[in-house]
């Protein structure tokens, strides 16, 4: 699904986004134009911008020549964009099984993991939080909780939603390589009227590699991964919109052009 533009909150997966739009609409719009200067429509004018934070770009061909062509030619045109979008996310995806087939392998054995974006008292209205007091760092993985192993935010936050103000939680965390286990006692909640523990961490989720009991992560991977499953998704979710004879999609051209 798009964005609604001012309402995602500013966070990792943000310039991946935007990377992402740019790509599809940058294919989606190019495509239209190489067809058409192919088959012999004139473009009047082209450009790239940015709208409400959001890449955009546009092609448009001269009209009494589209009009005047062949339906073939027309069917050309149209169905354009959407084949490009289709071919970007064919690529995108051999890509990503790509990755997984001859690089991850050669890393260790790839698996999910819960990480430390950053260290953030200021969550449980505190200057010294339990993660701050426990010297927790960005890029810390987390492995297990209470002996019970986390691999995705799910988990983390279902074992720390079944604690309680004053009571200990034990983390065991891999920090270049090298894990350890510390406990963190629970004295901050993030406001006085709740009984929910507070620690002070940003998480999110990434790709991590194990080898030899040791677990670590490759900063790129990640972004890497990030970024193909991101295009791979906006590229689907153009050329579905565009495909759907609504409003003014490349659907609704193909409908009431190719057909005159």
């Amino acid at each position: 699904a798009l964005p609604v533009p001012l309402l995602f909150t500013i966070s990792d997966p943000v310039p991946h986004l935007l990377i992402a739009i740019a790509i599809a609409v940058g294919v989606h719009e190019a495509m239209h134009a190489l067809v058409a200067i192919r088959e012999g429509v004139p473009i009047k004018s082209w450009g790239v911008g940015v709208f409400f934070l959001l890449p955009l770009a546009f092609v448009e061909l001269d009209d009494n020549a589209f009009n005047s062509s062949p339906p073939i030619t027309r069917t050309k045109i149209v169905a354009a964009g959407v084949l490009g979008n289709t071919f970007a996310a064919l690529i995108v995806f051999i890509l990503i099984n790509l990755l997984g087939l001859l690089v991850f392998p050669a890393l260790g054995t790839p698996t999910t993991a819960v990480v430390v974006q950053a260290v953030d008292c200021s969550i449980c209205n505190v200057s010294a939080c339990p993660a701050k007091i426990a010297d927790i760092k960005a890029g810390d993985i987390v492995l297990a909780i209470n002996n019970t192993e986390v691999r995705d935010l799910a988990s983390f936050n279902n074992i720390l939603s079944n604690a309680s103000i004053g009571s200990d939680l034990e983390i065991r965390l891999c920090r270049g390589g090298v894990c350890r286990d510390i406990v963190l006692y629970l004295n901050t909640s993030k406001n006085n009227s709740s009984s929910k523990p507070c620690i002070g961490l940003r998480l999110g989720e990434t790709i991590a590699f194990a080898r030899n009991s040791h677990v670590y992560i490759i900063p790129w991977v990640g972004y890497t991964v990030l970024l193909l499953y991101t295009v791979f998704a906006v590229n689907i979710s153009l050329l579905m919109i565009n495909a759907t004879p609504l409003f003014i999609t490349d659907g609704t051209l193909f409908l009431r052009r190719t057909c005159l």
